[in-house]
């Protein structure tokens, strides 16, 4: 019987990457563990790239907000949006650079045992003399303090409050549990109590400890400029739950060091820490065969900047040189690498091999418009036709798709990763973003952000708004727009946050006097309603959300198809080439219609890859853009008016290049 023994080879390569020895200052707060983990995971990439990295333990939030606005620190991983650090995100909003969401999904609140049977914080009242002590016990950060004592007040809390270390806490929980007493304390996600024992959050129905919260990277202004290495590496660094609460457990276990159990993280996910830092490629497992005596490595996948580009493969044999016997491992060949080409063509390639596009699109598929589910479980939309449109144009099949829902917050580093061949998902072209996330196509909506009152209002101008509650969604540009154009006007307004991009419930139940989004997202969550007639979407906008594809940056080919494929549809429409009539259209005098169909001469198809007919196979299967806009954006669609996305010879912003 063949003997054989897997190697793991625990060797984790840098490419690229030379050291710099800059010093970076990162802050940190010393009493969570969350934060612990993540700064030491951060240090140990950076360091592993050669910088030298300080770390500084603080004792509050403000502190180490300050730190950075002021340039004293480069850096932290600690910032608790939109509610629990909000005081903070505000005073210092153009004194920083926030990165955005480096871990979502965590939450602030008041914690009780599952056995406790009331839900809420509103019945605390009702079974206060069941509480251990009559109080809340938290411990002692000004942020929750803060939000605890809002609550009492809010809820009109007959409960005392008493504030203390963590270990407190942490006992008085303990104690409780053990003798099934009814406890109150505050808590938050992360947090290993949830894996000692059954707890919950009791609901906050006035939304005082907000909803989900997300923990974002923020640093000191001027350091991409500086450090535009670990700019890249703090603005890319993203990990889930599982991640950090993996590494909290092994710092829980008896003479754990947080900086070592980092450093283990790091070498366990490779794959994960290429996506932030775009230059480590992965080296798997090796087979020994004790029989022939030959080490087998497999391909070795070198990647940079997140494409493959290169493979390394060896063949190795044991010499058995002591009793009892040693194996000493002699290198048959010279270890090879060979290069794959670098951008150009492997999109395509894998798309091909797979027979299939893998097409990023929005998480919520409940309302019509832009991308749902329909009756049959099918995907449609807007966003779905375009998927459907390039999968046509390179495979001549509109349903092989992989369609991938996902969350706003999800976008950039599914593209960095090279997950998604394309993202077609209501996604604003900025400056930022086609720098970091990928290449943007061509702008196939042009959208901006609006307002929608109930009619019965009376109001159809911005004046008019004056003093109004408006709701709009917490933690988002559009907040931010919100702010903006009322200061312009010198006009006021209350503004009523919600958790929820498209989270209508308050200004249906009348809570606000108009609800402000993109005038798509309007459009969509008035088709929803009961009487949408019963509501107007004002004929303003306060904002530029040119809504456009996005591919992954590094391959000019696919850039170029996909782009084709955009510009395909708007010429289609342009000069009047249907579904229906795509086939006489063939028949044309028009030599631009001739060469867009691919009956006469090219306008760069056959150079892409792409069969002389594709885009006429696309009109068949899917129409024009026109068409498309009209089934799921239009009359037959969700009602929005063409305006800006009329085509150019109709005032509108629509416009392809020629065809020659």
């Amino acid at each position: 019987m063949k003997k054989i023994l897997t190697l793991l080879i625990g060797m984790v390569c840098v490419l690229g990457m030379n050291p710099t020895y800059a010093i970076i200052d990162l802050v940190y707060l010393k009493e969570r563990p969350s934060d612990i983990v993540s700064i030491n995971v951060v240090k140990i990439v950076l360091e592993n790239m050669g910088y030298d990295v300080n770390l500084f333990p603080v004792d509050g939030a403000k502190t180490m907000w300050q730190a950075i606005a002021n340039g004293e620190a480069d850096g932290m991983v600690s910032a608790w949006l939109p509610t629990l650090h909000s005081l903070y995100a505000y005073t210092y909003e153009f004194d920083v650079d926030n990165l955005g969401p480096n871990l979502e999904g965590t939450r602030v609140g008041l914690l009780v045992p599952t056995y406790v049977t009331i839900d809420s914080i509103g019945k605390l009242n009702a079974y206060a003399d069941q509480f251990v002590g009559g109080k809340i016990t938290g411990n002692q950060d000004q942020e929750t303090i803060f939000l605890t004592q809002k609550a009492v007040s809010a809820y009109r809390l007959e409960l005392g409050t008493v504030f203390g270390v963590k270990q407190v806490t942490t006992d008085i929980l303990k104690a409780a549990i053990n003798n099934q007493q009814w406890v109150v304390v505050t808590g938050w996600t992360p947090n290993l109590q949830f894996s000692r024992w059954d707890l919950k959050y009791l609901n906050d129905p006035q939304n005082i400890y907000g909803g989900e919260e997300h923990i974002s990277t923020i640093v000191r202004l001027g350091l991409q400029q500086d450090m535009p290495e670990v700019y890249q590496v703090l603005d890319n660094f993203y990990w889930t739950l599982a991640d950090i609460e993996q590494v909290m457990q092994w710092n829980q276990e008896a003479g754990a060091d947080p900086y070592q159990n980092a450093k283990r993280w790091v070498q366990e996910n490779p794959d994960k820490v290429m996506t932030w830092t775009g230059k480590i490629p992965i080296i798997r497992a090796a087979t020994y065969n004790m029989d022939t005596g030959r080490l087998h490595l497999p391909v070795v996948e070198i990647y940079s900047e997140g494409q493959q580009i290169g493979t390394i493969t060896a063949n190795m044999r044991s010499r058995v040189n002591t009793e009892p016997p040693l194996f000493e491992l002699e290198q048959e060949k010279q270890l090879s690498l060979t290069p794959n080409p670098i951008g150009y063509g492997s999109v395509l390639q894998r798309i091909l091999k797979r027979n299939k596009l893998i097409c990023g699109i929005r998480e919520s598929l409940e309302q019509k418009g832009f991308a749902y589910l329909d009756e049959k479980g099918r995907y449609e939309g807007f966003d779905v036709a375009l998927c459907r449109a390039v999968a046509v144009a390179v495979l001549n099949n509109a349903e092989a798709v992989e369609f991938v829902p996902l969350r706003a917050s999800e976008r950039g580093e599914l593209m960095r990763s090279g997950k998604l061949d394309m993202l077609s998902r209501m996604t604003t072209w900025t400056t930022t973003r086609d720098a970091n996330w990928g290449d943007f196509i061509w702008t196939m909506f042009y959208d901006g952000q609006g307002f929608m009152v109930k009619k019965e209002s009376g109001i159809t101008t911005f004046e008019q708004l004056d003093g109004a509650t408006i709701c709009v969604a917490r933690g988002t540009t559009t907040e931010l727009n919100l702010k903006d154009s009322f200061v312009q006007r010198r006009l006021t307004f209350m503004p009523f946050l919600m958790n929820e991009e498209q989270d209508f419930t308050a200004y249906e139940a009348g809570q606000c006097t108009a609800i402000t989004s993109d005038k798509s997202q309007l459009a969509e969550g008035r088709s929803s309603f009961t009487n949408p007639n019963a509501h107007l979407i004002l004929d303003l906008t306060v904002s530029k959300e040119p809504l456009t594809p996005v591919v992954p940056h590094g391959d000019s080919q696919w850039v170029d198809i996909v782009r084709t494929v955009m510009l395909g549809l708007i010429n289609a429409e342009e000069f009047g080439i249907t579904r229906n009539n795509v086939d006489f259209m063939t028949n044309s005098l028009n030599l631009h219609i001739r060469r867009l169909l691919g009956v006469e001469n090219s306008f760069g198809q056959s150079a892409l890859g792409l069969k002389q007919d594709a885009i006429a196979n696309v009109i068949r299967a899917l129409g024009n853009y026109g068409e498309i806009y009209e089934r799921y954006m239009g009359v037959n669609g969700i009602g929005i008016p063409r305006g800006l996305n009329r085509l150019w010879t109709e005032g509108g912003l629509l416009y392809a290049p020629p065809l020659r």
